[in-house]
């Protein structure tokens, strides 16, 4: 009698070679996560955002109240309180898009040597008012020329209308 072959061998390895796989996926992402999130870089620290108000370029200053949501035609600046992170911390304080593209940005620097005013959101090349969606301001530690910890973060939506 001649045996037949067995059926179960080639998806047993397939299968093992999917899990191996896994595995190195799983490897890469843990050396991934420790290079741009190393462990012991957390100090506890704050920055205060006093608010994101209306901001006139031709001033540059921000006025008004805090808000939440402009119109297009609005621009607008985040205010940081930078004597609420220790002097020589190194910090940066960027505006991202609704494509995460970086709109607008101060730093790095030490937080003494930050600039007082505010932080507007720069209109993209070309445009007179601002896309609309979700932007997201950030005030970064910096640690080897890389972001290490949120120090602070606001949302603002831009309304479509």
């Amino acid at each position: 009698m001649i045996a037949r072959p067995d059926e179960i061998l080639p998806l047993y390895r397939a299968i093992k070679l999917v899990g191996i796989l896994a595995m190195a996926i799983f490897a890469a992402g843990i050396v991934e996560f420790l290079s741009f999130e190393p462990p012991g870089q957390a100090t506890g620290t704050v920055a205060r955002v006093a608010g994101v108000y209306a901001y006139d370029s031709s001033n540059r200053s921000a006025g008004g109240t805090a808000r939440e949501s402009f119109r297009r035609d609005e621009p607008f600046a985040a205010v940081v309180d930078w004597s609420s992170i220790p002097a020589g911390t190194v910090v940066a304080a960027r505006w991202f898009d609704s494509f995460g593209e970086v709109v607008g940005q101060v730093g790095p620097a030490p937080a003494a040597a930050m600039p007082p005013g505010p932080i507007p959101v720069a209109l993209p090349a070309g445009l007179r008012r601002n896309i609309p969606g979700t932007y997201l301001f950030v005030v970064e530690r910096i640690s080897h020329g890389q972001p290490v910890e949120v120090l602070a973060r606001r949302l603002i939506e831009v309304e479509r209308t």
